[in-house]
């Protein structure tokens, strides 16, 4: 009998704190591949903002490569691979990389139907932002049914009011869109005063808080900007030209206060203000100078490759070729008023020969 105790003090002693040791080792390694595939995929962002969407794509590859035998780690990775692949408008491999994403969380997470759920509200929002509003609405249907526990999270609401917003402004669906920027708009200012930020952890299956690096801060003014500007898009396509207005000069305050005149919210706060001039009728000669010198801006700070720079280079091809048909019609009706006096004086002088004969 006391053998048996002295074998069980033994291991109480040295057996279970191995197991301890050996269970915390293992959860700092995987906080520590966790950190480093966080600032891996830092640098692919940072290309993708700069609309080099090919080094982005290709950089979360080699990460992908190089991290491919941490099983869920690479869920995370797999998911970036989509969004890369969606920017640079592969869409077969963007089709396989979500299926790939969603295989990745079924298989490492069996019976997690909170992660399957969260994986489904991401899949959502890169269909939404590839302006595919059925397939972002049908994904996103799916996975609120299975996610439960984490649903009141805050980026979770995010995330669902981001494409349940795009989805109303690609429909042109205006008094839902009112209703969700609304909320989105408090949400996104309140990350925009934050120095930390919240994520669902695959490894841990748990909701877990990071320290914003200053790259990352920028990210959430960014998304913050961009709301107030596109409210003030919105009451322009709607014709409310006085409230969007009011609204493009609130953006673009906020945004000399807290971010760049050089950066990528300033460029499309221009872009639809500039578009705003048109639709008002203000003098060409004055927007022309101001499409010109923001193309000239975004050419410079983010690029001619980025979705934003075609958006502008777009509507100035437009503004150049509606100055060309003005311009055309201009001489045309001069050239008309010139033959219509000429025939008027032409009469008057026949008319005036026939009194005097």
């Amino acid at each position: 009998m006391k053998n048996t105790r002295n074998w069980k003090a033994v291991f109480l002693c040295f057996f279970i704190p191995f197991i301890l040791s050996v269970t915390l080792s293992s959860a700092a390694d995987g906080n520590k591949t966790l950190e480093q595939i966080s600032k891996e995929i830092d640098i692919c962002e940072r290309y993708y903002e700069d609309g080099d969407y090919v080094s982005a794509l290709n950089t979360c590859k080699k990460i992908f490569n190089k991290h491919e035998g941490t099983g869920l780690y690479t869920i995370r990775i797999q998911g970036y691979l989509a969004k890369y692949y969606q920017a640079v408008g592969d869409e077969t491999k963007f089709g396989e990389a979500v299926n790939k994403y969603l295989e990745y969380k079924e298989k490492h997470k069996k019976g997690d139907k909170e992660s399957y759920g969260l994986g489904l509200i991401h899949v959502a929002n890169l269909y939404a932002e590839a302006t595919n509003a059925n397939e972002a609405e049908r994904r996103l249907e799916e996975g609120l049914k299975l996610v439960k526990n984490n649903l009141s999270a805050d980026f979770v609401q995010e995330k669902i009011l981001t494409i349940k917003m795009k989805i109303a402004f690609q429909r042109g669906n205006y008094p839902q869109f009112d209703e969700l920027i609304e909320e989105l708009t408090k949400l996104r200012e309140q990350f925009a005063q934050q120095s930390e930020a919240r994520f669902y952890d695959d490894a841990q299956s748990k909701i877990k808080t990071y320290e914003l690096s200053p790259q990352q801060i920028t990210r959430f003014k960014t998304a913050y900007a961009e709301t107030l500007t596109l409210k003030a898009d919105v009451n322009r396509r709607r014709g409310d030209f006085n409230t969007a207005q009011k609204d493009l000069e609130i953006a673009e305050n906020w945004i000399k206060e807290n971010l760049s005149i050089r950066g990528l919210a300033f460029i499309r706060n221009q872009h639809i203000k500039s578009l705003l001039a048109l639709d008002k009728g203000e003098p060409r000669e004055d927007i022309r100078q101001m499409m010109e010198k923001n193309i000239y801006l975004a050419e410079r700070m983010i690029g001619t490759v980025h979705k934003t720079y075609f958006e502008i280079h777009e509507a100035l091809i437009d503004y150049y070729t509606d100055a060309k048909y003005v311009q055309k019609q201009a001489s045309q009706n001069e050239e008309e008023l010139k033959k219509a006096s000429a025939l008027k004086a032409a009469a008057d002088g026949i008319q005036g020969t026939l009194r005097d004969s």
